[in-house]
């Protein structure tokens, strides 16, 4: 049997630059998007020796791809960029990655006018995937590459797609580099997101903004007071209230990440009893005679900044929505949005919670819910309401309970719901 071939010995694509400008304009883009798939096609197709061993020929064409004068890429070149980064850095080593990022970082920071903006904007897509597929290794890159976005950000205010895939890969960041980010860079991602939600004009661009949000609030810990999330809810509910489904649905989620983040079994009013006894034993006492007075430091004011640390039981979670379910000024569009929310929670908690709580998630869908007295004074709502607590309870928490869990949530439901709707 002949020995299989080595995978240094595999050939590579290799792009035409004579052949590709010989073209006609029109048929540049497609043979271009041609090569690119070609090239995507190779690297997930090699393995670790063969991504590792065709690294820096990888390399060598999408950065001649890149900083290509014309054409210039499309959204599915910049997809097919993105997919070879990604392949030859997670799967082969990564002594190229310090290289290859330091290189994109300089193309996004290039003093150039709007004609390179697209090669910027594939540049920022395969940022974005890189630090997804190997953020781990390159953890010190992470505060650089934010920064450069954020302040590319500000020349795009006249390209829609060009923002939206700048909050893609600034939430791509996070996902790569996890829990290690720096605090005061993931605030400044925070703030710029937040507010892109309330102004920008743009149902893409604010659903992007939304998905980096959230990947903030899954990977870090740096926003996890209760300012941060009643911040972020004002900005989210408005977000809700979109005409745009996919704004919705993506606002929809990032709430319901940071309420999952916030979920405690134990109940958040001892948290907040706790801070009140701390405050009242920190107030100055009066002294007694011949007892000296201590002298009191001034304190670093990032050490005394009261910090209340967001801690939700299951009821204060579902408390929330139903809240801002019931506000008169709710639109219909803000209610499904809200219903998505819980839809996304409810299987964000787990089989578990929702097994052994059963009866309180119950219990509040009819009482709070269906049975608020807004809802049930107007037909129309009070159909819609049941609509979403029934596709809830039957759909989604249904399907999450086992054969056990079934039985005990119908006995609940006839002793708790139907017998007592039948003696009033």
């Amino acid at each position: 049997m002949a020995a299989p071939e080595s995978t240094t010995n595999v050939t590579y694509p290799e792009l035409d630059i004579q052949k590709l400008h010989s073209l006609p304009s029109e048929q540049q883009d497609l043979y271009l998007l041609t090569f690119t798939s070609d090239l995507a096609s190779h690297v997930s197709a090699l393995d670790a020796d063969g991504a590792s061993a065709h690294q820096i020929f990888v390399k060598k064409e999408l950065f001649q791809i890149l900083t290509l004068a014309s054409p210039a890429p499309t959204r599915a070149i910049r997809n097919n960029l993105g997919r070879s980064f990604a392949g030859i850095f997670a799967k082969g080593d990564r002594k190229l990655l310090y290289e290859s990022i330091h290189e994109l970082i300089g193309i996004v920071n290039s003093a150039k006018g709007d004609k390179d903006l697209k090669s910027k904007h594939a540049a920022v897509h395969c940022l974005g995937t890189i630090f997804e597929a190997s953020g781990d290794s390159v953890i010190s890159l992470a505060s650089l590459a934010c920064t450069s976005l954020l302040r590319v950000l500000k020349l795009a205010q006249n390209h829609a797609g060009f923002r939206g895939t700048i909050f893609k890969a600034l939430g791509n960041i996070f996902r790569g580099i996890g829990g290690s980010a720096d605090e005061p860079v993931t605030r400044d991602v925070w703030k710029q997101a937040r507010s892109t939600i309330s102004n920008d004009k743009s149902f893409f661009v604010q659903a992007s903004a939304c998905w980096c949000l959230e990947q903030l609030s899954r990977e870090t810990s740096h926003l996890d007071s209760s300012s941060d999330f009643e911040k972020l809810q004002t900005a989210l509910l408005k977000a809700i209230d979109s005409t745009s489904p996919a704004v919705r649905h993506a606002a929809a989620s990032c709430m319901s990440s940071m309420l999952v983040r916030g979920y405690s079994d134990s109940s958040s009013k001892e948290a907040v009893s706790r801070g009140k006894r701390l405050k009242k034993a920190s107030k100055k006492q009066p002294k007694k005679d011949g007892e000296e007075e201590d002298v009191q430091r001034p304190g670093s004011p990032a050490l005394s900044r009261p910090i209340t640390q967001l801690s939700l039981g299951l009821l204060d979670i579902l408390k929330q929505l139903s809240t801002q379910y019931c506000r008169p000024a709710a639109s219909n569009r803000a209610r499904a949005g809200i219903s998505v929310c819980y839809i996304k929670t409810l299987k964000s908690l787990g089989d578990n919670v929702v097994r052994t709580k059963y009866g309180e998630i119950a219990s509040h869908l009819f009482n709070d819910l269906s049975s608020h007295p807004l809802v049930i004074h107007n037909r129309y709502r009070q159909l819609i309401t049941r609509k979403y607590v029934r596709i809830i309870l039957e759909s989604v928490v249904g399907q999450m309970l086992g054969e056990t869990g079934q039985i005990n949530a119908a006995k609940f439901l006839i002793k708790n719901v139907i017998t007592e709707s039948s003696q009033t």
